[in-house]
């Protein structure tokens, strides 16, 4: 993940990729228009920077409640 650089929209569409998002998804969670975040990374519209750290918190948020829900399905902590 890219860190401490704008984003760019290869990035940006990989990363989505890899935390199994789509655009549409990605702007309901964060509460914006799907056509603003379709527009990130064309021409002038860059992508906003705090898009990186907010993708890599969620994919650590994922593993989380992967984990979780594995040692809640084990039983271990009943």
């Amino acid at each position: 993940m890219n860190t401490g650089k704008k984003m760019t929209n290869d990035e940006f569409e990989i990363t989505l990729k890899e935390v199994e998002l789509t655009k549409k998804e990605f702007a309901r969670l964060v509460d914006m228009s799907y056509g603003g975040v379709v527009n990130w990374g064309r021409s002038t519209q860059t992508i906003p920077n705090w898009v990186a750290s907010w993708l890599e918190l969620y994919r650590k948020n994922r593993k989380f409640e992967i984990l979780k829900k594995s040692i809640k399905d084990s039983g271990a902590c009943s």
